[in-house]
Order: structure tokens, then C-alpha cells, then sequence
């Protein structure tokens, strides 16, 4: 009698059923593992970005909205009664909106001014009739440069207030670690003579 022999598997598949040791899975955990620390690296790093980026464009918009009312308000000084590096006191026109006022009080003029304290960080705005209130708040620096008609710098406190006619607003924005500086020049509306 013949004996059957028994069947052999061909030695590749063998070794194809074999399956992980310890250290092929530890190899495969530890690559997968720097793989998603890099994926999580870049993306902390883009929501840290982000949030700078809004940060920062909140900071400039506000800035820019202050800037503005600042600027408007100096452009239509009829009268500068202060003019130092932190702060300024002008009159300038206000347009009641009471339609029943007589035509003679439909114009008033009242006083406007800005003052800047290093100590706290904050601008204030002088309104005549309302008084001081907080302007804006985190701010770095505020100064305040006048300049006569052929653009020459004076020094402040500035004793001949009629001389200027630019001023030069700096506002610098304190945002977490960061500052922003915003600048503007004011012509001022009277005509400027130049001989």
C-alpha cells in the first residue's frame, strides 16, 4: 500500500500567513504617530495664525473707525484753544437735528477735545456739553505733531495756535503681543497762506 503524502504549502505562502510581530507593530505605531503629530502641528499653527489675523484686523478696524472721527473732528476746527503732543481742545461746528429750531440756533458750535493717558492706556474724549468719556482703550502711544504752513514742526505746547495748519495724528494699538501703528495727516479746512 501506498501511503499518501501529506500536502505541502509552497514557502511564500507560508510566510504570508504569519502575520505582525511586536516590533513590525510598534514600527508602524510610531510612524503613525509622528505622522499625526506633524498633521497636528500644522494645523495648531494655522488656527494660532488665524486668530492673530483676526486679532489684528479687529485692532486696525477699530483704529481706523477712531482715526477717522478724530480726523474729522480736527478738520473742522474753527478754533484750537490746546495744542500739546497728548492732547488738543478745538471748538468746531455741530448741526442740531431738531427740525423745530430756529434757523439761527440750527448751527452751534461746541468744544471737542482729546486726551491721552500713558498711565492707563486709554483715550478720552472731551465733548462740551456731555464731558469725558473713554474714546478707546489698549492703546500704546497717541501723539499729536503741528506743523506750520510750509510744513515746519512746532514745538509743543504750541503758543501761536493760529500757525498751524497740518497735524500729524499717530496712533499706536496694543493687541495681546502686538502693536499696530495707524498715522494720518490733517489739513486743516482754514486756507493755508503761503506767501
Amino acid at each position: 500500500m501506498t501511503g499518501r503524502r501529506p500536502y505541502r504549502r509552497p514557502a511564500a505562502a507560508a510566510a504570508d500567513e504569519r502575520g505582525l510581530t511586536l516590533i513590525e507593530f510598534t514600527m508602524a505605531a510610531a510612524v503613525a504617530g509622528v505622522m499625526f503629530l506633524v498633521l497636528y502641528s500644522i494645523l495648531n499653527f494655522a488656527l494660532e495664525s488665524y486668530k492673530v489675523g483676526q486679532l489684528r484686523s479687529t485692532a486696525v478696524q477699530a483704529g481706523r473707525a477712531v482715526l477717522n472721527r478724530i480726523v474729522t473732528a480736527l478738520r473742522s476746527a474753527e478754533d484750537i484753544y490746546l495744542a500739546d503732543d497728548d492732547q488738543i481742545l478745538i471748538l468746531r461746528p455741530i448741526e442740531t437735528s431738531d427740525p423745530l429750531a430756529l434757523p439761527e440756533d440750527r448751527f452751534r458750535q461746541d468744544q471737542v477735545g482729546y486726551l491721552y493717558s500713558a498711565a492707563t492706556g486709554r483715550l478720552d474724549r472731551y465733548l462740551g456739553t456731555l464731558g469725558f468719556d473713554t474714546f478707546l482703550d489698549e492703546i500704546a502711544a497717541f501723539s499729536l505733531n503741528y506743523r506750520d504752513s510750509f510744513y515746519n514742526l512746532l514745538a509743543v505746547p504750541v503758543a501761536d495756535v493760529q500757525r498751524i495748519k497740518f497735524i500729524e495724528v499717530a496712533l499706536t494699538l496694543q493687541e495681546e503681543d502686538f502693536q499696530i501703528t495707524l498715522r494720518n495727516l490733517v489739513v486743516l479746512d482754514n486756507p493755508v497762506n503761503v506767501p
